[in-house]
């Protein structure tokens, strides 16, 4: 949970830097931050050139950083997205339930590499169709590392059928497939997935359903019942799903460097509300997220 407050401290403490670009074309790169952040970035009192400096927008303060050293890292601008998007995606992020729990709930990710074994009684061809569907999403997502291991003892992910060892027991054998997965604060740390093969018996039924289960064990996400059947994120009941153009996007997003990783749902609708506020009110400004190295 340490983790998720320092994220949440960089997000914020960049929240009013701008980064402004000149009609002509030549970049010109002035950045601020509100005078509070400023307080807390042990720079010292404001100096005289400071104050002639200041600029005033939407009740705030906001001190110009000249000849400051910035703290190693990466920064990323902010990717705008539509209320239509963001909605869609607060619900099977956050898993929202539209009762007083909602703004408490917080995205969870893989950020550590994933490292998937086999059990014994998995198909050679499934294997192999599964792994080609995992780089398909992996290849496009720079965050997102996936490797295969031999070992149990190596992985932190488990995929068996009811006929292996049964590798996981919060997984109820009464329904024809699952997953469980574990989780530090917002980080997903472990998962496991079993295959009834005698429901899904054949080896397509089988390797839609592993692939089904590895997208939703990605974030742990809810299913919705308005997005297309083939949509792998449809809560609707199909054997012809397939990676639609919002799955990969909602997987991008959710990987991405933005504020989705760790966020709560109640900090995520206010960040956009700012960002998006401050984008409006200035049309020739940037806002971008810093991560420290």
């Amino acid at each position: 949970m340490k983790h998720f407050r320092i994220l949440i401290f960089f997000f914020v403490l960049n929240l009013s830097s701008i980064y402004a670009q000149s009609r002509e074309g030549d970049t010109i790169v002035s950045t601020y931050v509100s005078i509070k952040q400023y307080r807390t970035m042990n720079f010292g009192p404001l100096q005289k050139i400071d104050s002639l400096n200041l600029k005033y927008t939407e009740n705030d303060t906001l001190v110009l950083l000249t000849n400051r050293p910035r703290p190693h890292g990466r920064l990323v601008p902010y990717t705008y997205k539509d209320s239509t998007f963001l909605n869609l995606y607060a619900r099977t992020a956050f898993g929202i339930r539209n009762d007083s729990t909602d703004n408490m709930r917080i995205t969870r990710y893989w950020k550590k590499p994933i490292n998937i074994f086999f059990a014994r009684h998995l198909e050679k061809n499934v294997k192999r169709e599964f792994k080609r569907f995992v780089n398909t999403i992996s290849n496009d997502i720079d965050s997102l590392s996936v490797n295969y291991v031999s070992k149990v003892e190596a992985s932190n992910y488990i995929i068996y059928t009811n006929k292996d060892y049964d590798y996981e027991s919060q997984i109820n054998k009464n329904n024809n497939s699952g997953f469980y997965i574990y989780w530090k604060g917002s980080a997903i740390d472990k998962c496991a997935v079993r295959i009834n093969s005698d429901v899904y018996f054949s080896k397509k039924l089988q390797l839609m359903e592993m692939q089904r289960l590895f997208v939703q064990s990605l974030g742990y996400f809810k299913m919705l019942n308005e997005l297309p059947c083939e949509s792998y994120f449809s809560s609707c009941q199909s054997q012809e799903k397939r990676l639609t153009k919002l799955d990969v996007e909602f997987l991008k997003y959710h990987y991405g460097y933005g504020i989705c990783k760790g966020i709560s749902y109640e900090n995520f609708q206010s960040l956009h509300r700012e960002l998006k506020g401050k984008l409006k009110s200035n049309l020739y400004s940037k806002v971008f997220f810093f991560f420290p190295y």
